[in-house]
């Protein structure tokens, strides 16, 4: 399919002469994207900290996380941080984890999943494992809103839960204590495009905002590095609130105490901290972590506090980034084959193949979108079990049209413009592929 260019209407002249001082060029792409107010165009090109972020005590039910939270803390209980395994994911944990211990909590564990063996959000077998451990609370990030049954598990073993999380509302809403989701259709907070990242901050921002021990306020800024990383990294749109995080996260990245980020800046040569050095230099380094082995290694290097673990953790993450790299440029090159020239009917690409990780599969997914201007899915066949990610264009909402098809589907979720789905046997695999 090809890509059709629409111009924008060239701005009038009474627009010019509000603006005389900006650039031509940067005049009509801000025109373009409606910003055409004295007011519109200072938040969009110098975003205030203070300004230009919501209260978190907007959203419906951060009240009643911040008190169950800081309850916990209070009586000593065993809190679990559950994340997920993608960079948005590992640095939410981390934020939420940093934020937790400057509040005095001691007893904390984090679990991240594995990408390859246990996939997405929560599952059964995890919080059983929880459950025997003794968990008193569990606290989701980047995970959680499609988690009705497991959620329902952990409460019947004595574990509340409170769920923070971006990704889209589930038919069915699970039972926690609080939840914390932009995304909710009853959600009055005004900004829906936060990260999974964004929502953790803004967890933590309320958690630190209520200590009346101490002073946090210089220490909430300097968890920003972590929130531009994981916002970048997850795609999401660099406007509003989010072009406030990043903007001022990016400040933080630039003079950040975490070794284990200093050393990955140092290895990958980055010499000026924007979104560029983030999304291509640093964020694939800590996704290359859950893509090829294991999330927690990714994790670990956020929170370190040892030079040498540090130095130890970037290079191993380096070294599996390369390998991420040489394996997804060939599964490239095979879906390329699978697909050959699409025709105009073929309106959702698909390409599978036996043993392919699900690790990769997103990138791959993510380049072919890119290449055919058409949302495209792929798959990693093991067994019975078709793993697979898919990636679309700005028109189409890929997960909305999964809902419609999900008799064939054990499971899935994401975001308008990416998935992540599980077909269960060869028969439905052929019927979920035949619905275009």
């Amino acid at each position: 399919m090809v890509k059709k260019w629409s111009i924008k209407d060239k701005y009038g002249a009474e627009f010019a002469e509000q603006f005389p001082e900006i650039n031509p060029l940067i005049l009509q792409l801000l025109f373009n994207r409606g910003l055409t107010t004295q007011d519109a165009i200072d938040r969009f090109l110098g975003p205030d900290y203070l300004r230009d972020q919501n209260d978190p005590f907007l959203f419906n039910e951060m009240k009643s996380a911040v008190e169950k939270i800081l309850l916990a803390i209070q009586q000593g209980e065993n809190i679990v941080i559950y994340g997920d395994y993608d960079a948005d994911g590992v640095t939410a944990t981390a934020v939420m984890q940093i934020a937790l211990k400057r509040l005095g909590a001691e007893r904390i564990k984090v679990y991240i999943p594995s990408r390859l063996t246990e996939g997405y959000g929560m599952n059964m077998e995890a919080v059983e494992e929880l459950s025997k451990n003794g968990t008193n609370l569990i606290i989701t990030v980047d995970c959680g809103i499609s988690n009705k049954a497991e959620i329902a598990l952990a409460k019947s073993k004595g574990i509340e839960v409170v769920i923070t999380d971006h990704h889209l509302e589930p038919a069915e809403r699970p039972e926690a204590v609080a939840i914390i989701c932009p995304t909710l259709e009853k959600e009055k907070y005004p900004f829906k495009r936060l990260a999974g990242v964004g929502v953790a901050f803004k967890l933590a921002q309320a958690l630190l905002r209520s200590d009346k021990k101490q002073n946090n306020d210089a220490f909430e800024k300097w968890l920003l590095d972590l929130v531009a990383i994981g916002t970048i990294a997850d795609s999401m749109p660099l406007l509003e609130e989010n072009r406030t995080l990043v903007k001022w996260g990016l400040i933080v990245l630039d003079k950040t105490q975490r070794l284990g980020l200093r050393e990955i800046m140092n290895l990958a040569q980055v010499n000026e901290v924007d979104v560029h050095s983030v999304g291509f230099q640093i964020a694939p380094r800590l996704n290359a972590a859950g893509r090829m082995d294991h999330a927690n290694t990714a994790y670990e290097l956020l929170v370190t506090e040892d030079e040498a673990e540090a130095l130890a953790i970037t290079n191993d993450l380096n070294q599996k980034n390369q390998a991420r790299q040489k394996t997804t440029e060939e599964m490239l090159k095979i879906s390329l084959e699978q697909i050959g020239e699409p025709t105009a009917g073929d309106k959702i690409l698909f390409s599978a193949y036996d043993g392919w990780s699900p690790g990769l599969v997103g990138l791959v997914a993510g380049k072919l979108s890119d290449k055919f201007n058409r949302p495209v899915i792929v798959f990693g066949k093991s067994g019975e079990e078709y793993v697979a990610s898919g990636r679309s264009v700005p028109e189409f909402d890929i997960t909305g049209a999964l809902n419609d098809c999900r008799e064939y589907l054990a499971e899935f979720g994401g975001h308008e413009q990416a998935c992540g789905l599980t077909v269960v046997g060869e028969e439905n695999y052929e019927k979920f592929k035949k619905i275009q």
